[in-house]
């Protein structure tokens, strides 16, 4: 059981972010690091922190949000104009009916955090009777904030020890060989009682057997990932060559790795894994020669794509990785990154059940 707090603050009330992270510096010594991981505080009129924050509330399962009315405006003024968009209140509401995850809004002042349409609304907020800047006893206040982490934190231990992995439930789908009219070879429409091309009646064959091609099979996967996730990247080739899987094991585009070898394994393959975290993002934009989506857009066939798999390994911002078809985003099975997820031997079985059924 590993649990992970992300606090979410405004630069102006810096100092009460730092009154927080005192009255929970006992907290975080009472668990081990094994169990419990406490995120910097992430202040959120920091433009540059935005997809920072969205990946630590992906990962997070519980977020400590100290409230203000500023910090209500910060958070408004993050909607994006033309498309309405919020990413970061988007993805609180994403997961409003996870019971993993909790939202624990830390009143500093009065403010209209409780009001209808609020994403707050209805969370259990502390402290229970006003704020923190109406309270007569500070102190005895942010001993109130702690004891409300405490309790959330053993809820949270509580309930995952309670809560069986989730069910599998990979994708099963039935490959059946076309029949062969045995008079001139043209193959059989299904149910049809003759043939089209000799008007012979059907007389079936099973499909010829394709001669065996050396080199790679026709079935492999190519696996593509940052050397800095290697010993994510160590689980997924245990478990999917375990399970039966063919691959090529190509951290493609490490140092000294050409385009034309990437674009080469990409055709030869039948689908790829990318095991998406910041540095893989970071080394598939490194330069303009070197540009994996480009690369990928004009010289790799749309069916390959389609076929393949975005393998979130650590929280990042992978929405805009590619344009045009996409491959199908793949999460743990507690819908968090494989890196930080409780079920990661369930979820890479599950992965490679996936990959199984459909090439």
């Amino acid at each position: 059981m590993h649990i992970t707090v992300t606090p979410l603050a405004i630069s102006k009330d810096k100092k009460q972010a730092e009154r927080f992270t005192t009255c929970t510096a006992m907290l975080r010594r009472q668990y081990d690091a094994s169990e419990l991981t406490f995120m910097p505080i992430e202040y959120l009129d920091d433009p540059n922190n935005i997809v920072s924050i969205w990946s630590n509330i992906q990962a997070a399962d519980i977020v400590v949000v100290l409230i203000s009315e500023e910090f209500l405006v910060a958070l408004d003024a993050l909607t994006d104009m033309q498309s309405g968009n919020n990413l970061i209140r988007d993805e609180v509401v994403a997961k409003r009916d996870d019971p993993q995850f909790r939202v624990i809004p830390v009143i500093l002042r009065a403010c209209s955090w409780d009001e209808s349409g609020s994403i707050f609304k209805g969370r259990g907020a502390t402290p229970r009777y006003g704020s923190i800047a109406e309270n007569g006893s500070p102190d005895k206040t942010w001993l109130e904030v702690s004891q409300t982490l405490r309790a959330a934190i053993e809820a949270a231990r509580k309930q995952d020890q309670a809560t069986p992995p989730p069910a599998l439930t990979p994708k099963v789908t039935t490959k059946v060989a076309p029949s062969y009219c045995r008079r001139c070879g043209s193959p059989l429409l299904a149910n049809s009682t003759y043939c089209r091309s000799c008007g012979t009646e059907a007389s079936v064959k099973p499909a010829p057997r394709q001669p065996k091609q050396s080199g790679i099979a026709s079935s492999s996967v190519l696996l593509v990932y940052s050397i800095k996730d290697k010993s994510v990247v160590t689980q997924c080739c245990i478990h999917l060559r375990a399970s039966g899987i063919q691959m090529i094991d190509s951290h493609a585009i490490s140092p000294g790795s050409t385009r034309e070898d990437f674009v080469v394994r990409m055709r030869q393959a039948s689908c790829a894994v990318f095991l998406v975290s910041a540095d893989l993002i970071s080394e598939m934009y490194s330069t303009e020669y070197w540009c994996i989506p480009a690369i990928v857009r004009q010289e790799i066939p749309d069916a390959i794509l389609a076929k393949s798999y975005m393998v979130v390994v650590k929280a990042c911002y992978y929405d805009a990785l590619f344009l045009g078809v996409q491959p199908q985003v793949v999460l743990a099975q507690d819908r968090k990154p494989f890196g930080s997820s409780r079920y990661q031997d369930e979820s890479w079985l599950s992965l490679a059940q996936l990959i199984q059924a459909n090439i």
